[in-house]
């Protein structure tokens, strides 16, 4: 987990985005498997910003916290994960 220091925030830009997707529908919105999940503030007490998943970036993401991404390593396939700016 990444937090930032008080009066300040992360800022996130994604060059790539590559995680295994889930077919779930609609359109994958459970994530699994591999995700990269962003909280505003502690996880579970702030407003959640978002669980992204499969090969569309979220962009750019502002939050005061955010946990870089989970994987499922009992799944066999390999994805490249993402590229930060």
């Amino acid at each position: 987990m990444v937090f930032a220091p008080d009066m300040s925030e992360i800022v996130l830009e994604f060059q790539n985005f590559n995680l295994e997707p889930d077919a779930t529908p609609p359109n994958g919105a459970i994530c699994r498997y591999d995700w990269l999940e962003v909280w505003d503030g502690f996880p579970g007490v702030g407003p959640h910003i978002g669980r992204y998943c499969g090969q569309t970036s979220p962009g750019r993401v502002v939050a005061l916290h955010w946990n870089p991404v989970h994987n499922d390593q009992h799944r066999q396939r390999h994805r490249q994960g993402g590229l930060l700016r």
